[in-house]
């Protein structure tokens, strides 16, 4: 009993703090008593990460795949025509190859005829698009010659040139205006032959009666969207009596573009 009475000296505080429990097992011919804590352990949890690098993937080589698509077709369809409102262009040019004088600006400024006149038929729709030629000319002074085109409704009209090309002489030139030109006419000249935009370098001004009064905008494009037919009028005239004589030997054409509605018809091939 002398052990357990050894251990009934210890320490009652530090049997407290660690709340031991005895436990005596027999040991040869004495008790050994071991003091076992009933202190709970800590458990780590250690987790290993392996840091994998990735593949080489640079030196595999791709590997092939075949792709056999199959397509069904239903035979028993079918695609019927079908319409929709489309536009039809239509071009027409016209001439008129009597010669347009003037004998002498300082008694008569105006050409004989005035005007010179082209009547247009048959063309359907509405205007796109107008070009004049002018064919043979010849004189001094272009730069006094005004020209003025003016449309069927006697009102439309656009100057085609008018204080340009110069004051010196000129012999077997031909004009064409188109307002898609890569220019006007030189204001100094010379006038030689080529196709120009209609062009003026002065202020708009009025030509001799029976003219209409002359249109600010100076382009073709003032007739777009009129109707072509009818009667079509070539002013010309001077408006300087010393710019001497002039003629337009071979006279004049015309050629006009339109485009019309219609309702049109496909068929799928």
């Amino acid at each position: 009993m002398n052990d357990v009475e050894s251990l009934d000296e210890l320490d009652q505080k530090k049997r407290r703090r660690h709340k031991r429990i005895v436990k005596c097992r027999p040991r040869k011919k004495k008790r050994h008593c071991v003091l076992k804590s009933k202190k709970k352990r800590k458990k780590i949890i250690v987790r290993t990460i392996i840091n994998n690098p990735p593949p080489d993937v640079t030196n595999i080589a791709p590997s092939p795949v075949t792709v056999n698509p199959t397509v069904n077709v239903d035979s028993t369809l079918t695609v019927a025509p079908f319409r929709r409102l489309c536009n039809r262009a239509h071009i027409g040019t016209f001439a008129n190859p009597n010669s347009i004088d003037i004998a002498d600006p300082s008694t008569d400024p105006r050409a004989v005829p005035y005007p010179s006149t082209i009547t247009v038929t048959g063309l359907e729709g509405f205007i796109t698009k107008v070009t004049v030629n002018l064919l043979d000319l010849s004189g001094n002074n272009f730069d006094a010659r005004e020209i003025l085109l003016a449309g069927p409704d006697g009102i439309t009209n656009t100057l085609l040139t008018s204080d340009a090309g110069g004051m010196l002489g000129f012999a077997h030139v031909f004009l064409t205006f188109d307002d898609s030109a890569a220019g006007p006419i030189p204001d100094d000249g010379p006038l030689v032959s080529g196709t120009y935009q209609p062009t003026n370098y002065e202020e708009i001004e009025n030509l001799n009666s029976p003219a209409p009064p002359t249109s600010p905008v100076v382009a073709l494009s003032n007739f777009n969207g009129l109707a072509p037919n009818g009667v079509w009028s070539l002013y010309v005239t001077s408006d300087s009596p010393i710019g001497g004589a002039f003629v337009i030997a071979e006279g004049w054409t015309i050629t006009i573009t339109t485009t019309e509605p219609e309702d049109c018809t496909f068929t799928p091939l």
